[in-house]
């Protein structure tokens, strides 16, 4: 009796934690980034600075690969609003690696944007990202707790 209940508890235990992992929203981690970075490139896009902050928890930290470090939602606005009102735009992000370990979420991305106009052009810029991410105990909503990026040559 004990060889057939031990296959039924590992088969009921593989058809009841994907549901359960679903239920609290932990869907495929491929999926959830693909939701989160599909709601940071239409912010981005669309100039919408305070939507971008809006995705990031009150606490988070932003270092945009020039040795710096900005913390917190206005901040994190400010930095944005400075590259929104250069121009820059046509943001994409191509996940590389994605995750999730306990009830957070992370990515390695590459992600490519277009500056504002020089001289009748707009330069490409690119490089890699890496975002950390946690849920708001309130809402449910992903926000990004940590992001940080470089430029490639």
């Amino acid at each position: 009796m004990s060889r057939i209940r031990l296959p039924l508890l590992a088969l009921a235990l593989a058809v009841a934690l994907p549901s359960a992992a679903s239920a609290e929203g932990m869907g495929p981690p491929e999926e959830t980034v693909a939701q989160i970075n599909e709601k940071w490139n239409r912010a981005f896009n669309s100039g919408d600075a305070e939507g971008l902050a809006a995705l990031y928890a009150p606490d988070a930290v932003v270092s945009p690969g020039n040795g710096q470090v900005v913390q917190g939602r206005d901040a994190i606005r400010d930095l944005f609003q400075a590259f929104i009102d250069s121009g820059a735009g046509n943001h994409e992000l191509t996940p590389v690696v994605v995750g999730s370990k306990g009830p957070g979420l992370h990515q390695v991305a590459e992600w490519s944007a277009l500056g504002g106009e020089q001289d009748g052009e707009r330069p490409a810029f690119g490089g890699i990202m890496m975002n950390v991410y946690e849920r708001d105990p309130q809402t449910g909503e992903w926000l990004s707790q940590s992001h940080v990026w470089n430029t490639g040559g």
